[in-house]
């Protein structure tokens, strides 16, 4: 998660799947709504359970959510869900093949 030539979102969801295993398919969905931020703690919510993030990977989550869209002018056109893992066509997230 230190490796600053990776970009942010590959150590993110590299660091997702390490440490909780989720699908491919539900780590390319996560929107900013599934994360929790608190005063001490930040928590993922995956299912049912929120699970508790590490410190590193909180900052690195956060900073996906809080980037603005790379295309504002397609995504005004097509509103939708604000994905952590954002796709190449507008509204929509990254493919699990991707």
């Amino acid at each position: 998660m230190t490796d600053d030539a990776l970009p942010t979102d590959v150590r993110a969801a590299g660091a997702i799947t390490l440490l909780f295993g989720p699908s491919t398919e539900r780590l390319c969905h996560l929107t900013p709504e599934h994360l929790k931020f608190g005063d001490k703690h930040a928590h993922l919510v995956l299912g049912r359970h929120p699970v508790l993030l590490p410190p590193r990977l909180a900052e690195l989550l956060r900073h996906l959510a809080e980037q603005p869209q790379l295309r504002p002018q397609l995504s005004r056109a097509r509103p939708g869900p604000r994905w952590l893992f954002p796709g190449m066509f507008p509204g929509k997230p990254i493919s699990p093949t991707a």
